[in-house]
C-alpha cells in the first residue's frame, strides 16, 4: 500500500512539476525571450531607418548640388517662381529627412509628418464599388483613365458583365473643366442608353459604359493598307459597311438632338457585327446655349467649327449635325486612302477608290452650306454603294442623293440599325430572366459587337465561385502580408544582432587593450642593447637574488655604466607605485626619476606573470621601454631561493 502510495506521489508530483515548468515557460520565459527579441528587433530597426535617411540625405544633398546652377539660372533669367519652387522642394526633402530622425526619439516629429501629408481619397486608385477591374485601356487626351472592369453582386440590375470605367482624378492631374465637360454629356449619353451608372467621391469622378471588343479603326485600316496595293473589292465593300453603321449611330444622335463632336478612327471600334462608335466625352445638345469650343481632333474636326467658335457663335446659332458629317467623311478617305485628309476637302486621292467614292467623301467635306443637308442623305449614298457588288464602278450619277432620291431602303429613311456589313450575321438578343415572379431580366448582350457569354443560368454557382475566389485573394493578400512582415522582423533582428556581437566584440577589444597597457614588447635576445651612460639597476625579484648581477655584467659588455648605489635606488622605489611595473604610470614616473638623477636608463629585475622563477628585464629609456627575457639567465642566477 505504501509503495503504491509514493508511485501516486511521485505521478502527481511530476504531473505538478510539468505544469508548473509549462506555466513558468508560458508566462515567465516566453515574454521574457519575446521581449530580447523585440528589442533586438528594435534596434536593428533603427539602425535601418538611420541608414535609409542617412543614403536619402545623400541622395538629396547630390540633388542640392545639382540643382544649385539651375536654382542660379532661373534666378539670372527672372524666373522667381520656378526658382522658389526648386528652392521649397529642396527644403520639404531636408526637413522630411530631419523629421524622420527625430521621430525616432520623439512621438511628436511623428505625427508632426503624417500630418502634412495629402489627405488620402476616399476610394483607391482602380477600386470601384460595384465593380472588380480586371484591364486597363489606353488613355485618351481627356487626361481620364480607362478600367475594362467586370460586374459582382452589388452592380446595378441589368448591367453587362463586361464594363469600361472612365475615371477623372484630381489627385492624378486631371483638369477640373475636363471633368465638368464630361458630367455635362452625360444626360445625353443616358438620354441614348449608353450609361451604365455614373458616381464620384471627394477626388473622383466616373462613369460606367458597355464594353465593346474588337479593334480601333486606326489599327484596321493601318492593317489593310500595310502592303500598300490597292485595297481590294471585298476591303472596300467592307469599308463601307463600317462607314454605314457608322452614319447610323450618328443618325441616332442626331434624332434624339445631340452632337458628338468627336468623331475620329480612335472612337470606333470594330470587329465581326461591324463598326461602333465610342467614347461620347463630348456630346452636346444640338439647341444649347453654350458658345462653341474647338474641342476635337486636328484633320477629323470641321475647319467651320474652329472660325465660328472664334466668331463667338452659339451651338444652337449653327448646324451641329454637318460638323459630324465632316467628320464622317474626314474617317470614309481616312479608310480608303489610309490617312488623314490634311488639306480637308481638297486633300488629294492617290488610291484608285472609285468616282462615287471620291463625290461622297468631297461632299461631305465640303464648305458648310454646300455638304450634306443631313446624316440620311450620305447613309443613302453610302447604303447604295455598299449593296453594289462593284462600289468602284458606281458613277456619282447613279448615286440616290445625285438624283434626289433619299428614302431607298426603310431603314435609311428612318435611321434604325442598319444592315451590318457583310461579315455581320443577324442574332436574337441574349436574355437572362433573373425573377419570374416580378418579370426582371438581365440582357447579356444589351450593346451592338458585344460577344455573347456562354449560357449561365446557375447564377447562385456563379457567386459562390466568386466569393470563394474573393476569399483565396483575401487570404493570399493576408499571406503576403505576414511574410513581408516577419522577413522585414528577421531582417531587423539580424541587424540587431550584428550590431550587439560587434559592441560586445569590440568591447572586449578595448578592455583587452586597456588590460595590456602599459604597451610593452617582450624580446627574446642574447644580450640587452648596446649604448652608453649611467644605469640604475633594481632588483624586484624575490626568489633569484643573484639575477641582477648577471643583468649588470650584461650591462657593462654592453657598454653601460650601471650602478647599485642604495640611495638612488631607495628615492627610485619611493617614487614608483604600489603596483610596480604593471602600472600604468610606471613609464611616466621612471623618467621623471631617470631625469632628476641624471640617469640615461634603468632596468628593474622581477620574474614574469607566467613564471615566477623565471628572469625578465624590464628596460626603461627616455624613449621607450621594454621587457627582454635573456635566454640562459634564469639559469645562471643560480638555484631558487626563499625570500627573507
Amino acid at each position: 500500500m505504501s509503495r503504491a502510495l509514493i508511485i501516486l506521489i511521485v505521478i502527481v508530483g511530476t504531473v505538478i512539476g510539468a505544469a508548473a515548468i509549462g506555466v513558468l515557460l508560458r508566462h515567465l520565459v516566453g515574454p521574457v525571450l519575446r521581449g530580447v527579441i523585440q528589442a533586438i528587433q528594435f534596434i536593428g530597426l533603427v539602425i535601418i531607418e538611420l541608414v535609409r535617411d542617412f543614403l536619402a540625405a545623400c541622395v538629396h544633398l547630390l540633388v542640392a548640388i545639382l540643382l544649385f546652377p539651375v536654382i542660379l539660372g532661373a534666378l539670372t533669367l527672372g524666373r522667381w517662381e520656378a526658382s522658389a519652387r526648386m528652392v521649397s522642394g529642396l527644403r520639404d526633402r531636408f526637413c522630411c529627412v530631419g523629421r524622420r530622425v527625430s521621430g525616432l526619439v520623439t512621438k511628436t516629429a511623428v505625427a508632426s509628418t503624417q500630418k502634412r501629408r495629402a489627405p488620402r481619397p476616399s476610394g483607391k486608385p482602380g477600386e470601384f464599388p460595384g465593380w472588380r477591374v480586371i484591364g486597363e485601356l489606353q488613355s485618351g487626351g481627356s487626361g481620364a483613365t480607362l478600367h475594362i472592369a467586370e460586374s459582382t453582386n452589388e452592380s446595378p440590375p441589368g448591367s453587362p458583365d463586361r464594363v469600361v470605367i472612365k475615371c477623372f482624378d484630381t489627385t492624378q492631374g486631371t483638369p477640373l473643366g475636363h471633368m465638368i465637360r464630361e458630367s455635362r454629356a452625360l444626360e445625353g449619353a443616358k438620354k441614348l442608353g449608353l450609361i451604365v451608372e455614373h458616381n464620384h467621391d471627394e477626388h473622383r469622378f466616373w462613369y460606367v459604359m458597355p464594353f465593346i471588343p474588337g479593334s480601333h479603326l486606326a489599327d484596321t485600316v493601318a492593317a489593310l493598307h500595310t502592303d500598300g496595293v490597292q485595297l481590294s473589292h471585298s476591303d472596300v465593300s467592307t469599308v463601307l459597311g463600317w462607314q454605314r453603321d457608322l452614319l447610323a449611330v450618328l443618325g441616332t444622335y442626331h434624332n434624339a438632338g445631340l452632337w458628338h463632336k468627336d468623331v475620329k478612327p480612335e472612337n470606333i471600334i470594330t470587329n465581326d457585327t461591324g463598326a461602333h462608335l465610342v467614347d461620347f466625352g463630348l456630346v452636346t445638345p444640338l439647341q444649347s446655349a453654350m458658345t462653341l469650343t474647338t474641342h476635337g481632333t486636328e484633320y477629323f474636326r470641321d475647319p467651320e467649327l474652329v472660325r465660328q467658335a472664334l466668331r463667338g457663335a452659339k451651338v444652337s446659332e449653327v448646324d451641329g449635325a454637318r460638323f459630324d458629317i465632316y467628320s464622317a467623311g474626314a474617317v470614309l478617305y481616312y479608310m480608303v486612302e489610309g490617312t488623314f485628309p490634311a488639306h480637308g476637302n481638297l486633300s488629294r486621292f492617290e488610291n484608285e477608290d472609285g468616282d462615287a467614292i471620291r463625290w461622297v467623301i468631297r461632299r461631305s467635306m465640303a464648305d458648310y452650306h454646300q455638304r450634306y443637308e443631313s446624316v440620311a442623305v450620305m447613309l443613302a449614298d453610302v447604303s447604295f454603294l455598299a449593296q453594289a457588288k462593284l462600289p468602284r464602278l458606281v458613277r456619282p450619277a447613279d448615286l440616290p442623293s445625285f438624283g434626289g432620291e433619299t428614302n431607298i431602303d426603310p431603314m435609311v429613311s428612318t435611321l434604325l440599325t442598319p444592315e451590318k456589313s457583310a461579315r455581320t450575321t443577324r442574332r436574337r438578343p441574349n436574355i437572362e430572366v433573373t425573377d419570374w415572379l416580378s418579370g426582371a431580366y438581365r440582357v447579356h448582350d444589351g450593346v451592338p459587337g458585344a460577344q455573347t457569354p456562354r449560357p449561365d443560368a446557375f447564377s447562385s454557382a456563379r457567386q459562390s465561385r466568386e466569393a470563394a475566389r474573393a476569399a483565396r485573394i483575401a487570404r493570399r493578400d493576408a499571406r503576403r502580408a505576414r511574410r513581408r512582415s516577419s522577413l522585414r522582423g528577421f531582417a531587423a533582428f539580424c541587424v540587431g544582432l550584428m550590431v550587439l556581437v560587434a559592441g560586445y566584440l569590440t568591447f572586449l577589444a578595448v578592455g583587452m587593450r586597456e588590460a595590456d597597457l602599459p604597451v610593452m614588447a617582450t624580446h627574446v635576445r642574447q644580450s640587452l642593447p648596446i649604448g652608453q651612460g649611467q644605469v640604475l639597476i633594481v632588483s624586484d625579484h624575490t626568489r633569484r637574488l643573484a639575477a641582477t648581477n648577471r643583468v649588470a655584467k650584461q650591462l657593462q659588455d654592453s657598454g653601460w655604466d650601471f650602478t647599485t648605489d642604495t640611495y638612488l635606488e631607495a628615492a627610485f622605489r619611493k617614487g614608483l607605485p604600489l603596483n610596480g611595473t604593471a602600472s600604468d604610470d610606471f613609464p611616466h614616473i621612471s623618467r621623471l626619476l631617470m631625469k632628476e638623477h641624471g640617469l640615461a636608463a634603468a632596468v628593474v629585475v622581477t620574474a614574469p606573470k607566467d613564471d615566477p622563477n623565471g628572469v625578465e628585464a624590464v628596460f626603461v629609456t627616455p624613449d621607450a621601454m621594454d621587457v627582454y627575457r635573456l635566454p640562459g639567465l634564469a639559469s645562471e642566477a643560480g638555484d631558487v631561493q626563499s625570500s627573507p
